[in-house]
């Protein structure tokens, strides 16, 4: 994940005084989990919005300007050509990283703090607790400011808090509804809802796994058994032949 380095100075509310505002560009792409509304600055790609329909692509425009100081221009083609272009191989099923450069601007203070370290930690396939995210930034007691974090998480799917569920198994929250975390962790082979091979939990196996690790390790154990009653028997069956032939 390329990590493009933004002043800590909390979110963004528009240039400071002196400062230029950013080139700011947007487009709407189709997706998998129907339309998103992205926008790139030249830092990188600075905002991810999902359910982008008609109705709330006229607004997000306008409250970007708002936060960033400046008025975007819809354009696929310049700053978010690349971004669009990974989006596509992801939503394909391609599992590497999304490794773009991000314009930190809107958010900052702990929840950019959370945020990098998903970014950075939390690999493609993988989920990780609320707890567990809050202990790695070095704040055990705080899963429910990481919540917090995940909720204005202004670059979902690229800083993937999909990926963050509750400790027993259970999805938790996501701003762009549970069947949308749903489907990015299907994509990306993370098991969900009631696993039909006994790992008990209602979102995700407890532990996180991916649907081929060990499910797919546990099927491959029990094929060997099989193998291995077949042989017996097999056995078996050609010691009682012998043993006739003889009579």
């Amino acid at each position: 994940m390329d990590i493009e380095a933004v002043p800590e100075r909390g979110p963004a509310t528009g240039p400071a005084a002196g400062e230029r505002a950013v080139p700011v560009e947007w487009a709407v792409v189709e997706s998998d989990v129907g339309p998103l509304f992205l926008a790139a600055t030249g830092r990188g790609l600075v905002q991810v919005g999902f359910h982008a329909d008609a109705a709330r692509r006229e607004r997000m425009p306008d409250r970007l300007a708002a936060r960033l100081g400046a008025e975007p221009v819809e354009r696929a083609s310049g700053l978010l050509a690349e971004p669009i272009r990974r989006l596509g191989r992801y939503f394909a099923g391609d599992p590497d990283e999304l490794d773009l450069p991000l314009d930190w601007s809107l958010t900052g203070g702990f929840n950019r703090q959370v945020l990098r370290e998903l970014a950075i930690g939390v690999p493609y396939g993988t989920v990780v607790g609320y707890g567990e995210l809050a202990r790695r930034v070095g704040q055990p007691g705080a899963a429910q400011a990481v919540g917090a974090a995940m909720g204005s998480n202004p670059l979902p799917v690229v800083v993937p808090c999909h990926r963050v569920v509750e400790s027993d198994g259970g999805l938790g929250g996501f701003g762009g509804g549970l069947e949308t975390k749903r489907r990015l962790l299907a994509l990306e082979g993370c098991c969900r809802r009631r696993c039909s091979e006994g790992c008990g939990a209602d979102g995700l196996c407890s532990d996180g796994h991916r649907s081929g690790g060990r499910h797919s390790q546990r099927r491959r154990s029990e094929g060997r058994r099989s193998e291995d009653r077949r042989r017996r028997r097999g056995r078996s069956h050609q010691v009682g032949r012998l043993a006739h032939s003889r009579r």
